[in-house]
């Protein structure tokens, strides 16, 4: 028989398999010498057997189809022969045992075939309506039960067969049928049949799994089990919205949700409390969320109630959407606002069947709400999307609400900190703020605020709640957050964009119209009596207004104004009292020393004496941060803070070089000069990482302190200035230190100074100064050697004077102060060779008047720096020889020693206390806030005095 005939029975199938595992088994027992004997035999039973069987086809052919019945029926196993070691020859009772065997398959392959082909045709419709997940599981089940039965089969055979079949050619066994084919009685098809397992698909197993659910809900309502109940429906929700179609949830979820809201609302205080503690607590959480779920299905409960028939019709079936091929990165659509993976919608420039209403919008905005944040939000789409919700609007409360939905999402287009919000979508946020305030100057019944009860999706039930508040209706939100993160926004694209290029002149115009906002923001925010807000929202406004000269605010305010309407007025600042830029300033200040909390004080106090020193008023700004105490704590404040502290010291000492002090100039610049990091401590660069310290978050955080440079202070500038004050009192200090009579030779005023001049003089060749340092150095080295008008020139020449205001009258204030100085140094350094010198020749060799010249004789004779009297009838000095001997040499010594002592015992204090005390004249740290110096010198010359 071929092995490729269809209608091969099992049986003989079950016996050709056995057969083969009988002969591997003898053939694993036969001896290695008897191999050859098996082979010969073998050969002559092939033809014997191919005899035999052809003689038994013909004798199969002309029995009747009872034999084969019979032999199906009778399936009793015979007791399982011996079997031998040796190799049988065949008889002739097993070749007609074969032919018996041969004949009855193929007449029981005739009687099912019918019955095969009947049942493949119903396999192959199973497995084209079961999915192919589904078929490879069936399968591997149908597989696992034939090998179960085709496992019996050759149990029950291989009695009957014994070694005799290993000696059969290859091509004459018997080959396992197709499982797919049955040769068996109808009793076992009908038997496979009811035990066959049923194959659902997805969709059936989640309906099954939600009227699961369904009925498992109201089995524990009737129990009063409202723990259960509320697991319950967390679970029906998930299934329920895998279950949707289209977007819309099965009628059954709507018709149980409804039934579920009356029956936990016809709950009353009474029922609850007969309940136990766990399940009245389950029932007041399932009743609110019950509330929360069935306000987004609104509309579909109101049509099951009103005609429930109707609604729990079939719906007609939705076409599926077809999947297009999409490309890389692009495989993410909207729809209605949620973002949805995997589907590529329909290119189609059809417009849409179904319009948005606007009583749609607040399940719209809720969708939106829910997708935000996620990976696969298509954030421009929200925007596009919110935008036509606005055009949709026809009530100020769904503006409102839309309006800020759409802020929240322009925001949110920006992730990362290390790039700016875009340009066109910061114009856009500026004039949705702007649209909000419209919309709540006109109707003065909406406000918004940050805490709100609940958020209404109605517009009627946020009306009907409205009379707890005095009929005023919120809306969740905050303008001051918004307002903060459109500044924050705007500094940032400052920082970013390059200030040399014509987009950050482009970009710096836009601050104007932010200024315009934050003044409108301000009326509002007055008028609905929010302190907090108002105060934060002042301290933005003085922070765009403190570092500007008095022209440049006055033009702001003025275009701010005018682009408002002339009856616009503010309770803080009004127009009538603020006219100026330092009654501006002042009322914004003293609002924050008023109502602010302590940082908004701190932060409104530096920009107020800020504003006072780049005015020139010294003595107001230097007593306004001695009587604030802020030295004493700023070390503990945020580091933006500290910065700001820096740049009010900087300002106070460049104010006081404008008016000429160069004693308290030096100063104020002394310690954030002498660090080294001038630009990190002022906010206007990073300090670059040494080598394996670098660490991109520090550094990441680093640049978002660092200042626009609009706001920066010329460095160049500030380093002029410090080294010409460092001038002024280092060299008559150095010429006093090389005559006998001082008591002062080693102190030093300013290290860095020294090293530049000590650098210079171990120059082999100076040329010709090309930079500050250098015009500086050489000045000091004329002034030194007595050579003032040399002096001057070289500082006069130094170009850095031009970026200041009232330039020639800080030359001439340089000029008296280089006389001045020229005489001190020429008055310490050769005061030894002189027994008197007259005032008058004084006064013209420095070109200083009289009185000028005996004012500066008389302090230097008042500090005891040189030994010498006034003589003011012959207009002379008349000095005193005085030879210092060993033992005041010594004591002085000790003096300076003891008094280098004492500092390093005042630094190792600081570092064991940590600034806990603020009344010790110490040193501070170099983590940005200011050290104050100690004057002991001041008070050495003091007590000379007394």
């Amino acid at each position: 028989m071929s092995r490729f005939f269809k209608g091969g029975s099992n049986d003989s199938d079950a016996e050709s398999v056995d057969s083969s595992e009988g002969n591997r088994i003898v053939a694993s027992k036969t001896k290695a010498e008897e191999s050859s004997s098996a082979e010969e035999e073998s050969s002559e039973e092939e033809s014997s057997s191919s005899s035999a069987s052809e003689s038994s086809e013909s004798e199969s052919e002309s029995e009747s189809e009872s034999e084969s019945s019979e032999n199906k029926d009778s399936k009793v196993p015979a007791k399982k022969p011996s079997v031998s070691k040796k190799p049988v020859s065949s008889s002739s009772e097993e070749s007609e045992s074969e032919s018996e065997s041969d004949s009855d398959s193929e007449t029981s392959d005739e009687s099912g075939s019918e019955e095969s082909e009947s049942d493949s045709e119903d396999d192959s419709e199973n497995s084209e309506s079961v999915s192919g997940s589904e078929n490879e599981s069936e399968s591997d089940n149908q597989s696992e039960s034939e090998g179960e039965s085709e496992g019996d089969l050759e149990s029950e055979t291989s009695e009957a067969a014994g070694p005799d079949s290993f000696l059969k050619k290859p091509e004459e066994a018997k080959p396992a049928a197709s499982r797919f084919l049955r040769g068996e009685s109808s009793e076992e098809s009908s038997d496979e049949e009811e035990g066959r397992r049923v194959v659902k698909s997805a969709k059936d197993r989640r309906l099954d799994e939600f009227f699961a659910c369904i009925d498992n809900m109201k089995d524990a309502m009737s129990g009063n089990k409202w723990m259960v109940v509320s697991n319950e429906f967390d679970h029906l929700n998930k299934v329920a919205q895998k279950s949707s179609e289209a977007g819309r949830r099965p009628p059954a979820y709507i018709e149980f949700l409804s039934n579920l809201d009356q029956r936990v609302e016809s709950s009353d205080k009474a029922f609850i409390k007969s309940l136990d503690a766990a399940n009245g607590r389950a029932l007041n959480a399932l009743k609110q969320r019950v509330r929360k779920i069935s306000r987004q299905f609104t509309s579909e409960i109101e049509r099951f109630r009103n005609d429930p028939e109707a609604f729990m019709k079939p719906a007609a079936e939705v076409a599926d959407v077809p999947k297009a091929a999409a490309k890389a990165g692009q495989d993410e659509v909207i729809v209605g606002g949620v973002a949805t993976r995997g589907i590529v919608a329909p290119t189609t420039d059809e417009p849409k069947t179904e319009e948005i209403s606007p009583s749609d919008i607040f399940k719209h905005l809720r969708a939106i709400f829910e997708a935000r944040g996620k990976k696969s939000t298509d954030r421009a789409e929200q925007i596009r999307f919110l935008e036509k919700l606005s055009s949709i609007a026809v009530t100020d409360y769904q503006r409102l609400r839309v309006k800020v939905a759409l802020l929240a999402a322009r925001f949110d287009i920006n992730t990362g900190s290390g790039q700016y919000m875009p340009i066109e979508q910061w114009n856009g946020a500026l004039k949705e703020l702007h649209n909000i305030l419209d919309i709540l100057d006109a109707n003065r019944k909406i406000v918004i605020v940050e805490q709100v009860e609940d958020e209404f999706e109605d517009e009627d039930e946020a009306v009907a709640a409205s009379g707890n508040n005095n009929g005023v209706v919120q809306v969740q939100g905050s303008v001051v957050s918004f307002l903060e993160r459109l500044d924050d926004e705007f500094t940032r694209s400052l920082q970013m964009i390059d200030p040399h290029a014509p987009e950050y002149i482009e970009r710096l115009k836009d601050e104007t119209a932010l200024y315009t906002l934050l003044v409108r923001s301000q009326a509002y925010l007055e008028r609905i009596g929010l302190v907090e807000s108002t105060s934060r929202l002042i301290m933005r406004r003085l922070e765009r207004v403190y570092y500007k000269p008095e022209q440049v605010i006055r033009a702001n305010e003025e275009a701010a104004l005018r682009s408002l309407s002339p009856e616009f007025d503010l309770v803080v600042t009004p127009r009538a009292s603020t006219d100026t830029p330092d009654k501006l300033i002042n009322a914004l200040c003293v609002y924050l020393y008023n109502h602010g909390i302590s940082l908004l004080r701190t932060r409104a106090m530096l920009c107020h004496i800020y504003h006072e020193a780049l005015q020139n008023r010294f003595y107001k700004s230097r007593d306004m941060l001695l009587m604030s105490h802020l030295q004493d704590s700023i070390h503990a404040a945020d580091i933006a803070t500290q910065i700001l502290h820096n740049r009010t010291m900087v300002q106070i000492g460049l104010c006081a070089f404008r008016n000429g002090m160069i004693q308290e100039a030096q100063y104020a610049l002394q310690d954030i000069s002498t660090t080294g990091r001038i630009k990190e401590l002022l906010g206007q660069g990073i300090q670059a990482a040494r080598f394996g310290q670098f660490n991109p978050d520090q550094e990441r955080l680093d640049k978002q302190l660092v200042l626009p440079f609009h706001m920066h202070i010329n460095l160049e500038l500030l380093e002029c200035v410090y080294l010409t004050c460092s001038m002024f009192m280092e060299i008559p200090v150095m010429a006093a230190a090389s005559s006998t009579a001082s008591d002062a030779r080693k102190r030093v005023i300013s290290r860095p100074f020294r090293r530049m001049l000590e650098y210079t003089d171990r120059q082999l060749f100076i040329g010709p100064p090309e930079n500050t340092r250098e015009f500086i150095m050489q000045a000091s080295k004329a002034l030194a050697e007595g050579e003032w008008r040399k002096g001057e020139e070289l500082i006069h020449a130094i170009k850095i004077w031009n970026l200041m205001p009232d330039t020639e009258k800080i030359k001439s204030i340089l000029s008296d102060k280089i006389r001045e100085e020229g005489l001190r140094t020429y008055l310490l350094s050769y005061a030894a060779f002189y027994d008197s010198v007259s005032l008058d020749s004084l006064a013209e060799t420095f070109d200083l008047s009289l009185e000028r010249v005996t004012v500066v004789v008389s302090r230097l004779l008042s500090k005891r720096e040189i030994h010498a009297a006034l003589d003011q009838v012959h207009r002379a000095v008349i000095f005193e020889r005085v030879e210092i001997n060993k033992l005041e040499n010594m004591a002085i010594s000790l003096s300076e020693k003891t008094s280098q002592l004492h500092e390093a015992n005042e630094k190792l204090y600081e570092q064991k206390t940590q600034h806990t005390n603020p009344q010790d004249n110490r040193r501070r740290e170099k983590t940005g806030s200011v050290k104050r110096r100690n004057d002991r010198s001041d008070n050495r010359g003091r007590q000379d005095m007394n």
